[in-house]
């Protein structure tokens, strides 16, 4: 039997949210706050399902016509990287 992580639930999620979402730019925490999603499901699962490039989030997502644009790298003092990130929806898609 294979394992699939909870957190895997991400993606049906926001090509849901997406795929009624009109044509323009989303930042990630007003994407998380319309989905009512808590702030810890939500690093983990778009560290590990949505920001690596490649991923099955990334391909779902750009089959709504979202893509993800990392805006900027902040450093914090412990050393971590955090991806400060902008979904964007295309005008080309349905929405």
């Amino acid at each position: 039997m294979e394992y699939v992580s909870k957190y895997a639930t991400i993606i049906p999620l926001l090509v849901e949210y997406f795929s009624l979402a009109k044509a323009g730019p989303y930042h990630p925490l007003q994407v998380r706050n319309d989905l009512n999603l808590s702030q810890n499901f939500w690093r983990v699962a778009m560290k590990s399902f949505v920001y690596p490039e490649g991923s099955e989030g990334r391909k779902a997502l750009a089959s709504v016509g979202v893509v993800v644009i990392p805006e900027a790298l902040q450093r914090l003092r412990s050393g971590k990287v955090r991806v400060n990130s902008l979904l964007l929806k295309d005008g080309t898609g349905s929405g």
